[in-house]
């Protein structure tokens, strides 16, 4: 998998009409589930280690995530974080009200 951003291409997915569709998004990222044809096509989501502890679009359009590494994962490597860092912000993008985006705590994604 190359370490690019530009490596990390959306997926299609449909979620329940919900009050809460970036929360419920984000979840559906972290599951990391990807179709047999998407496995063929090359997909290898990367996210799947982290788990979502908070969401919060503030009213200026400041998207602040907050997440903690699940048990028996580590992070670490400038390539791996830089995708992990780009599947979470191209999926948060696609929300119109999202205009900046804030990952805390801040080192988990540093190299």
């Amino acid at each position: 998998m190359p370490c690019l951003r530009e490596s990390v291409l959306p997926v299609e997915r449909e979620i329940p009409l919900s009050k809460t569709p970036i929360r419920d998004t984000m979840e559906l990222l972290l599951k990391g589930q990807i179709t047999d044809k998407e496995k063929q096509e090359g997909f290898s989501p990367v996210s799947n280690r982290l788990k979502l502890t908070d969401v919060n679009l503030k009213e200026n359009g400041n998207l602040i995530l907050e997440f903690e590494v699940l048990s028996g994962y580590s992070m670490g490597g400038s390539c791996l974080n830089g995708l992990i860092g780009a599947e979470i912000i191209k999926t948060a993008q696609q929300f119109f009200e999202v205009k900046t985006i804030e990952i805390l705590p801040y080192y988990l994604l540093q190299p």
